[in-house]
């Protein structure tokens, strides 16, 4: 029977199996994102609309994952398309690479929906915000050292790609666990500087905390691990209560939440002001842009005036 299943799945998909094959010859591995890969070959879509996604062998799928919750509209919706479209045909541009009155709009929308936000900067990605978010803590305090929950995703980074699936015989206990890097070609630096908190416990974060308030910048986590586990609204609680005493920016990491949990993401459905918060591609129903907002006075930091660099010290 199984022989028979894999036989109509290898008929069912053979154009799949044979991109892919094609793809292994300039692509390492076949696929532009590991994630991406499962045996014995990965699926290629040929296009998508509305709930639907469709390979090259016409196999129709109904989309659960819609890029992550990028795609929150669906494929294609026509309001986006309409949008975009009308967008572009008024600015007769996609980029103006100067300042823009939508940019203005944008930001005050934010502003309005987040409760943490005061102000915002723009990315390109989800990935560049929450690492803008980090160097933003760094520059406004002075100290190197983050600190993130084991099991947390915040982007394929140096500084943030640790602990994220370790090893249980190299985690350390549940309630003292060590930074594991996920992959080959981490600088030890990072291992170092990051701290590896427990998710939703409150005590042994606390305790860890507190032993290394002095060094850490802030604290980065997602309200919903992975998208699907929620933190205790306690724990919450209690970790904005602490951050706030030992003075270590908390910085929560919206780019699957936000727009999904409620329009105003998970910190309104908590009811949790975080120093800064990291949006991704859901912000641009899907094109590649992404944010960080936070309170002014942190946000002010990466004030153009005074300096050249994107962090330098205004005057």
């Amino acid at each position: 029977m199984k022989m028979q299943e894999e036989i109509l799945l290898s008929e069912k998909t053979k154009k799949s199996a044979s991109l892919f094959n094609k793809a292994c010859e300039v692509i390492p591995g076949g696929v532009t994102a590991n994630i991406k890969y499962f045996d014995p070959h990965p699926l290629m879509m040929e296009k998508g609309k509305g709930s639907k996604l469709f390979d090259v062998d016409g196999n129709e799928y109904i989309d659960y994952l819609l890029c992550y919750g990028a795609l929150i509209l669906g494929h294609g919706h026509p309001q986006v398309f309409e949008a975009v479209t009308k967008q572009m045909m008024e600015s007769g541009t996609t980029i103006f690479g100067t300042p823009h009155k939508m940019e203005t709009t944008m930001a005050e929308k934010l502003v309005e929906l987040y409760p943490g936000i005061e102000m915002v900067r723009y990315t390109n990605s989800g990935l560049e915000a929450t690492l803008l978010a980090i160097r933003t803590a760094v520059a406004y305090t002075g100290k190197e050292k983050i600190a993130k929950f084991e099991g947390h995703y915040h982007g394929g980074y140096d500084q943030v790609l640790v602990s994220v699936n370790p090893d249980i015989d190299k985690a350390g206990e549940a309630t003292i666990p060590k930074a594991v890097g996920e992959s080959r070609g981490l600088p030890n630096y990072y291992l170092d500087n990051t701290v590896i908190l427990p998710f939703n416990d409150l005590e042994a974060t606390e305790k860890i905390l507190k032993a290394h308030a002095h060094e850490l910048a802030g604290v980065i986590l997602e309200p919903i691990q992975g998208g699907f586990i929620p933190a205790d609204q306690d724990f919450m609680t209690g970790l904005r209560k602490i951050t706030e005493e030992l003075d270590i920016v908390l910085i929560f990491d919206e780019v699957k939440t936000g727009f999904r949990i409620s329009l105003g993401g998970a910190q309104k459905t908590y009811g949790i002001k975080p120093d800064i918060t990291a949006l991704g591609k859901v912000l641009g129903g899907g094109f590649p842009v992404g944010a960080i907002g936070g309170k002014k006075d942190i946000m002010m930091i990466s004030s153009a005036r005074g300096g050249r660099d994107i962090l330098t010290a205004g005057a």
